[in-house]
């Protein structure tokens, strides 16, 4: 198999490697979000729904797809997500309410309970995800003893290591996508949005900050 190839495989073999190796990461997408009950629209969709809105909002004259292909020849770079989300909603405020918006009604799926599981036993210690939701923690809050560690890699990744000690998320692009997204750039300090079910204390999310690494 040639460097950079990925290799399919079976979810029996999967299972027996983890159980063999007990030293697995686990990347996870938007996809983990979208079953029920959690019904968080991933990226995809929530680029149709905004291309939609606007093009609805503003009324023009030309066809649908020519309006967005005008639209898009002011994109820095490819990130359609970012420069549709600011179209859509131009100030921080907008998005940031958006956002709260998309998920502060999802619950957890079987998936998150599962992988928070396999997270506490130490199977698969580290889960890396650019996901903005809270769901596999919530998973950890609602089922679990244990809590992990929530890591911002923009803000902690030149000073923090992984070990396998305990458990941890590791968000990729920060808590939540709503802060200048078409470069992509996270403060250390991301705000973040806690959501909290209807008398429930608020979630104590362990989180490695750029002040506890020296920074």
């Amino acid at each position: 198999m040639a460097e950079g190839d990925i290799r399919e495989a079976s979810v029996t073999q999967l299972i027996r490697a983890v159980d063999e190796c007990e030293n697995y990461s686990f990347l996870v997408g938007a996809g983990s979000s979208r079953p029920a009950p959690a019904e968080i629209p991933t990226g995809g969709e929530l680029i149709e729904m905004w291309k939609t809105e606007c093009y609805d909002h503003e009324n023009p004259d030309e066809d649908f797809e020519t309006w967005v292909g005008t639209k898009e020849k002011k994109m820095d770079g490819d990130n359609e997500y970012g420069f549709w989300f600011e179209q859509r909603h131009p100030t921080r405020g907008e998005r940031r309410e958006r956002i709260q918006e998309l998920v502060e009604n999802a619950t957890p799926t079987f998936g998150h309970v599962l992988l928070a599981s396999l997270m506490d036993e130490g199977y698969v210690p580290h889960v890396l995800t650019p996901n903005f939701d809270d769901l596999l923690f919530d998973a950890f809050y609602l089922y679990l003893e244990d809590k992990p560690q929530v890591i911002d890699h923009r803000a902690v990744a030149p000073e923090f290591r992984l070990t396998h000690s305990e458990s941890a998320i590791v968000k990729l692009h920060g808590d939540y996508l709503y802060d200048n997204l078409q470069k992509h750039r996270f403060r250390n300090g991301v705000e973040s949005i806690r959501r909290r079910d209807e008398g429930r204390a608020p979630t104590d999310r362990r989180r490695v900050r750029a002040n506890r690494c020296g920074l």
